[in-house]
């Protein structure tokens, strides 16, 4: 056999074995093909009164209409899955998310309420806060490459 044939053929075997194993790192969370050059998520502090619209403006939200009532949330992450699948509450409470990650790299986003984590690392953990001002219902999500559609969801159900 000549030598650049074998050459060739053992560069192209290494080659598979690097992506074999970086597409199994992928699949169980080790690494995220984000890349950190796309615009961040907004990012709803606890201190904010209600959340920002794509605009930039909050919305119209009367004082009235805001419930006393605060619901919250301990959220964290098994593999692709989130530790709630469903929250409920009431239209205009108050709804406060504290969103942990045990493994991989991870969001919290709901897009119909502008709200969403940053991408969060393993042990770190992020609280956002939104009124709930539309009745319906709603997913939330990993926004995170292709976590959404394997399964990183769950349900808001504002009545």
């Amino acid at each position: 056999m000549d030598k650049r044939v074998f050459i060739a053929a053992f560069i192209g075997l290494i080659f598979i074995i690097l992506l074999v194993v970086f597409a199994i790192k992928l699949f169980i969370g080790l690494v995220s093909p984000v890349s950190r050059r796309e615009p961040s998520p907004v990012i709803i502090p606890v201190t904010s009164p209600s959340p920002v619209t794509k605009s930039g403006t909050p919305p119209v939200i009367s004082q009235a209409e805001v419930n006393e009532n605060t619901k919250e949330f301990l959220m964290e992450n098994e593999g692709f899955n989130f530790t709630v699948k469903e929250m409920e509450v009431e239209a205009y409470d108050r709804v406060r998310v504290t969103f942990k990650v045990n493994r991989g790299e991870h969001t919290w986003t709901i897009k119909e309420f502008n709200v969403s984590t940053r991408v969060l690392s393993p042990g770190e953990e992020e609280t956002i806060e939104f009124v709930a001002d539309r009745p319906g219902s709603y997913e939330y999500f990993s926004s995170v490459a292709d976590q959404r559609n394997l399964g990183m969801r769950g349900r808001l159900v504002v009545r």
